[in-house]
C-alpha cells in the first residue's frame, strides 16, 4: 500500500542562505553541493536521484556541476547543511522536522522539488490474517501518512 511519495528539494541553513544569493536553481553553481554515497546501500540498477539529475528537472541543462562533497551517511551531509557548510539535495519525509525548526530551509520555497522514483510503502503479507496489533498499526500509519500529505509544502 503506497503512502507517499518521496520529493527531494535542495536545503541549506538560513545562516547560508543570508549570506549568499541564491535566488535561481544556476546560483547553486556556485555554492558547495552536499551528496550522498548512496550507490553502496541501493543497486546500480535503481540510482537515487543526484545533483545533477535535480538540475536537469529545473531546467539547468548543460552546466559544469561542481564535484559534490560525498558523505556516507544521510545524517552527515544534513549535519554539513544544519552548520552552513553547503547545499543538500534532501527528502522531504526525512527532513519535515528539520524544516519545522528552521534548522534547514528551502532557499527556493516551494519551487523546484523533484518527484523521486522512490516511495514509501506498507508492505504487508498477501494472504492470511493479520494480527490484531498489526491490523492497528496499518490504520494508525495509513492515517498518519494521509495527514503528513496534506500538510507536506509540496502539495
Amino acid at each position: 500500500m503506497r503512502l507517499f511519495e518521496d520529493v527531494l528539494f535542495p536545503v541549506c541553513s538560513p545562516a547560508l542562505l543570508f549570506k549568499n544569493k541564491i535566488r535561481v536553481p544556476e546560483d547553486l553553481l556556485a555554492q558547495p553541493l552536499l551528496s550522498v554515497e548512496w550507490h553502496r546501500h541501493t543497486p546500480a540498477f535503481s540510482p537515487v536521484p543526484s545533483w545533477s539529475e535535480w538540475f536537469n528537472s529545473v531546467g539547468v541543462k548543460n552546466h559544469h556541476l561542481p564535484t559534490p562533497m560525498q558523505y556516507s551517511l544521510y545524517s552527515l551531509a544534513l549535519d554539513q547543511a544544519i552548520a552552513g557548510q553547503g547545499v543538500v539535495l534532501a527528502s522531504y519525509p526525512l527532513i519535515a522536522d528539520r524544516l519545522a525548526s528552521g534548522v534547514l530551509v528551502r532557499p527556493f520555497k516551494e519551487k523546484y522539488a523533484l518527484v523521486s522514483r522512490f516511495a514509501y510503502d506498507l508492505i504487508l503479507p498477501a494472504s492470511g490474517g493479520a494480527p490484531e496489533a498489526v491490523t492497528h498499526f496499518s490504520e494508525w500509519i495509513t492515517q498518519e501518512a494521509e495527514t503528513f500529505q496534506h500538510t507536506s509544502p509540496h502539495h
